[in-house]
C-alpha cells in the first residue's frame, strides 16, 4: 500500500509539473517569440584575470518560450581594461540561454532559473586575441508591463576560460537589465 501512495503522489507531481511547462507562465511574454536587449555587467575573478576590470556592455536576444521554459539565442559585448595597459579589450560573442520561470505568484511577476552557455572573443590591447567560453547559471525576475512587454533583471554566475592571448581559468558574474518585446500574435 505505501508503495501504491508513493507511485500516485509521483503520478501526480509529475501531472502537476507538465501541466505547468504547458500552459504559459503570466510574467513571460504572451508571444511565443519575443526580441530582448539588455544592459550588461561582467566581471571575472581568478588569477588568470587578476589584471582585467570589470566592464559593461550590452546584449540582443531572440528568445522562444513554450510555457515555463524558453530558450534564448543572442550575442553580448563588453569593454574591458587590463591593469597598466592603456586600451582597452573587448569581450564578444554568441550565447544560448535556457530558462525555467516558476509559477509567478503575481500575474506581473515572476522568478527565474536561467543558465547560461556563451562561446566568446577577446580581442583588444594583447598581442594575441584569445577565445574561449562560460557556463553560467543563475536567477532573475521578470516583470511584465503589458502583454508584449516585459523587464527583465538577471545574475549569473559561472566558470569561464580562454586561451591565447589571455589564457586560463577563472569565473565570471553577469548581470543584466533588459527590454522585452513579444513579436507576432
Amino acid at each position: 500500500m505505501r508503495y501504491c501512495t508513493r507511485s500516485i503522489r509521483a503520478l501526480i507531481t509529475v501531472a502537476a509539473l507538465s501541466a505547468a511547462a504547458t500552459t504559459r507562465a503570466a510574467a513571460q511574454s504572451a508571444q511565443a517569440f519575443s526580441f530582448q536587449v539588455s544592459g550588461l555587467y561582467i566581471g571575472f575573478g581568478g588569477s588568470a584575470y587578476s589584471d582585467m576590470s570589470s566592464g559593461a556592455g550590452a546584449e540582443g536576444q531572440f528568445r522562444y518560450t513554450s510555457g515555463a521554459m524558453s530558450l534564448g539565442l543572442g550575442y553580448q559585448y563588453t569593454r574591458h581594461t587590463m591593469e597598466g595597459e592603456e586600451g582597452h579589450m573587448s569581450n564578444s560573442g554568441a550565447f544560448t540561454e535556457p530558462r525555467y520561470l516558476f509559477s509567478p505568484s503575481s500575474p506581473s511577476l515572476a522568478s527565474s532559473v536561467p543558465a547560461r552557455l556563451g562561446l566568446l572573443h577577446m580581442s583588444g590591447i594583447m598581442p594575441e586575441n584569445s577565445n574561449g567560453g562560460t557556463v553560467n547559471f543563475g536567477g532573475g525576475i521578470l516583470a511584465r508591463l503589458t502583454s508584449r512587454t516585459n523587464l527583465d533583471f538577471g545574475a549569473t554566475y559561472g566558470y569561464t576560460r580562454f586561451s591565447g592571448g589571455i589564457t586560463g581559468t577563472g569565473s565570471d558574474l553577469v548581470l543584466r537589465a533588459g527590454f522585452a518585446i513579444g513579436l507576432g500574435g
